[in-house]
């Protein structure tokens, strides 16, 4: 349990980088360019971030953890901005190619740093001899009292600022999934390149496609140093397999989404739906049917995106015609569709999760009983609809029965 819990947090301490970096990927995309130099750009200022702080502890017999930290940021963002300025300079002055511009930059961030990275070695009395403890306990400090706690506070409290930092500019920056993760998957590929000599691009798609596999002198080691729980915990994590590991999920995919195209085009569920409609007085028993319809979706058509999608497109111009606000159509949906897709075995998130997890959704030692947010979810979306706390009108304003909708009711 220990081995594992460290293990997240190495994976989340080594994604905070990437999660910086595809998020300024991310700001270049929008510019309109595609920036393949991120990594030299962040060579360059780790580089001189470190440099930053080793003259500054190197200055001063008292040196300060705060003052440590802004010199090395400070020092990183100028370093990191002159990658920038060569980049725009190269690519939108001159007109040459990004591709090539981007590459030949990650290049030369890599020698950036391994000059300067030796150079201060030699400063530093030699290979491994660089030392900026105060300036790095300042970046590790974590929330006192939190990272404490058991298992919580180590997997969520136990990191320094900058992990929480990251995570807010990607909220901020509103930063989608699919290009975050696409880019976090490039730049780790590039990384892999340039620090593991053994690494090339036939391994990179190899583990993708087949997933990561141990060396026997791994599985050995993890055999005399862990429990044998432990043990196949690890390998069975991280041996799971790649693409073709998840072939099963997909194929389940694909087949609901097939019988959940045939159930709309037929407009089969559409005339249930209709006849349930006269059922649903007020915004409350609107809600009501259009959570019952998002359940009976996920597990009648199993897939979670056709409970959102077909019930949406349902009940859209229901809530128009009511008057109510799109928000509460998609709070619906979220809070009935999304979360009570895992509580169903066949659905293909319950399908996921039992492959993934080798655990079922119910029987012995089932996750749904303790599913509490997924039960409790479309009950209190209910129950604030009902009381009125989340009825809007399409103003956005607190909702009012409209004489036009009192009459259809």
């Amino acid at each position: 349990m220990t081995l594992l819990l460290t293990f997240i947090q190495k994976a989340i301490g080594q994604g905070v980088a990437i999660l910086f970096g595809a998020s300024g990927e991310i700001v270049t995309e929008k510019s309109g360019n595609l920036n393949l130099g991120i990594p030299g750009i962040m060579y360059m200022g780790g580089i001189a971030g470190l440099m930053g702080a080793f003259f500054y502890e190197k200055s001063t017999e008292t040196p300060n953890g705060a003052i440590g930290v802004l010199v090395s940021l400070l020092c990183s963002l100028i370093a990191s901005a002159l990658g920038g300025l060569i980049y725009s300079f190269l690519t939108i002055t001159l007109r040459a190619n990004q591709n090539v511009v981007g590459l030949a930059l990650t290049t030369f961030g890599v020698g950036f740093g391994n000059f300067f990275g030796g150079s201060i070695s030699k400063l530093a009395g030699g290979v491994g001899q660089i030392s900026v403890q105060t300036t790095a306990a300042a970046y590790r400090a974590t929330i006192p009292g939190l990272s404490k706690i058991p298992v919580i506070g180590t997997l969520f409290f136990s990191y320094g600022f900058l992990t929480y930092l990251s995570v807010i500019v990607a909220v901020a920056m509103k930063m989608p999934a699919i290009p975050g993760i696409t880019l976090g998957i490039i730049s780790g590929a590039i990384m892999g390149m340039i620090f593991q000599p053994e690494c090339n691009m036939g391994t990179v798609f190899d583990f993708g496609m087949n997933g990561y596999y141990f060396s026997d002198e791994v599985l050995a080691m993890f055999e005399e140093t862990l429990s044998p729980e432990t043990s196949y915990t690890m390998t069975r994590l991280l041996e799971s397999g790649g693409i073709l590991g998840m072939m099963s999920s997909v194929a389940m995919t694909i087949i609901a989404m097939m019988f959940g195209g045939i159930m709309e085009d037929t407009h089969q569920l559409e005339v249930i739906v209709n006849s349930l409609k006269k059922l649903a007085k007020g915004p409350a028993g609107l809600v009501l049917l259009t959570e019952c319809t998002c359940v009976l979706s996920n597990a009648v058509m199993p897939e979670q995106y056709i409970s959102i999608v077909v019930p949406g497109r349902m009940y859209a111009e229901e809530y128009r015609e009511k008057g109510l606000h799109p928000a509460l159509l998609s709070g619906t949906l979220e809070s009935a569709g999304t979360v009570t897709s895992a509580l169903i075995p066949w659905n293909t998130c319950g399908v996921f999760i039992s492959s993934t997890l080798d655990i079922n959704a119910w029987g012995a030692g089932g996750y749904g009983p303790w599913a509490l947010f997924n039960w409790l979810m479309p009950l209190i979306n209910w129950l604030c609809a009902l009381i009125g706390w989340t009825v809007k009108d399409l103003a956005g304003k607190p909702y009012k029965k409209s004489k036009a909708a009192a009459k259809a009711e």
